[in-house]
């Protein structure tokens, strides 16, 4: 499967010339397979965006929501497993502090799956780490 954070997710829902072609060239296949999903929480950050007035998604987040995965997105609840893999990310592997980023790349270590994200200290502790396999957004 291949996951988006909250910022591919966005850039991917309404087609947007920052993600890179490489990029969207994977959400693009991995959506025609059925394999394109998104963790829980990047809802929630989304929403939370748009009712701060900090972004517009044109529409009420219910109804933007229901749009995506209508498209053929794939919501991927937060399991007991990805919560504890999340929690301890900071404490053990030098993560940053930010729980949505520590969901986020728990439920594709846990999935095994390929995370797009733009979150540039993602992409450099992921390649630190070696895990889980990123792909820079904006590439």
């Amino acid at each position: 499967m291949i996951l988006l954070d909250t910022n591919a997710l966005l850039w991917a829902a309404v087609d947007h010339p920052v993600m890179g072609p490489t990029a969207k060239a994977l959400v693009d296949k991995a959506l025609t397979d059925g394999r394109l999903g998104t963790p829980t929480i990047t809802f929630l950050e989304a929403a939370r965006l748009h009712w701060d007035n900090r972004l517009d998604l044109g529409m009420p987040p219910d109804v933007w929501h229901q749009r995506l995965v209508d498209r053929g997105l794939r919501e991927v609840p937060l399991s007991g497993r990805m919560a504890v893999v999340a929690a301890g990310l900071e404490a053990r592997s030098g993560f940053h502090g930010d729980p949505a980023d520590q969901i986020v790349t728990a439920t594709a270590l846990v999935r095994g799956s390929t995370l797009v994200t733009s979150d540039r200290a993602i992409l450099a502790w992921a390649g630190r780490n070696r895990a889980p396999k990123v792909v820079d957004a904006r590439r």
